[in-house]
């Protein structure tokens, strides 16, 4: 008999729980493992604090979008680059140049092109796991522009 496969929702922990188990622990490890002197010398800021927090939004946002909704309405996280633009226009004072306009034009249009039903109407999110996809690719947009600020901000 071959080894007793156990899933994470037979020990008693869903998708969320075991994102957040598994990230946490392999970045703690990489932190012990090959960075511990560096910890001393980190210079603590709150740009920070957001990435961790925007990156965390955008891992439990994707994971309960994908685990308790169909993925094609969980596209909602596909929507980053127009929230990226919108970002880095607001928090990193960049200037939104017709490119960028038109990319976060193509990105909404993708999205309500692949999300229109006739039957609903405007594609707007019904369920948590649509909201969670949606708020999923806000943060992931919200990270890359705060990577962005912390390397024009912070000392290298």
């Amino acid at each position: 008999m071959g080894p007793r496969v156990v899933s994470a929702a037979h020990a008693g922990r869903d998708g969320l729980t075991g994102t957040l188990a598994s990230t946490s622990g392999a970045a703690c490890l990489f932190m012990l493992a090959w960075r511990h002197r560096s910890i001393r010398t980190i210079t603590w800021h709150w740009l920070l604090v957001a990435l961790g927090l925007a990156a965390g939004v955008t891992s439990i946002g994707f994971t309960r979008g994908a685990i308790h909704g169909q993925v094609m309405r969980v596209l909602l996280f596909y929507l980053t680059p127009a929230w990226t633009a919108l970002f880095s226009h607001f928090i990193l004072r960049d200037r939104l140049t017709r490119a960028d306009a038109a990319l976060s034009l193509l990105s909404l249009a993708g999205a309500v092109t692949m999300l229109w039903s006739p039957e609903l109407g405007v594609p707007l999110p019904v369920d948590l796991a649509e909201w969670a996809g949606l708020v999923g690719g806000m943060g992931f947009a919200m990270s890359n522009v705060l990577v962005v600020k912390i390397t024009r901000t912070l000392p290298a």
